[in-house]
């Protein structure tokens, strides 16, 4: 009976593989193009006795943009949870994009 010799395994196969795999794909990542997100850019605010978060943001809204928007970013910008109140004298950070 013959006994057959099993090959030693090589890693030939696999970086044969690779190889082709970035040979193949370097075109089309060399022509794609990668955008970034724009930086956040803020204008800080001083809240003011009777100011509320709705009249900072509805103040800060632009025609064609939504007031409720605009609280979640300067909400999100601060740190601000639902409960979380505004003071007189308080800073906050208003998106401006």
């Amino acid at each position: 009976m013959l006994h057959r010799r099993k090959r030693p395994f090589t890693l030939a196969p696999l970086v044969a593989l690779a190889g082709m795999a970035v040979l193949f794909s370097t075109p089309y990542l060399v022509g794609s193009h990668l955008y970034a997100a724009p930086t956040p850019r803020f204008a800080t605010v001083v809240v003011h006795p009777g100011d509320t978060l709705w009249q900072i943001a509805a103040s800060r809204t632009t025609a064609s943009g939504s007031i409720e928007e605009t609280m979640d970013g300067i909400s999100a910008a601060n740190h601000l949870g639902p409960a979380s109140p505004i003071v007189p004298g308080q800073h906050l950070r208003v998106p401006t994009n």
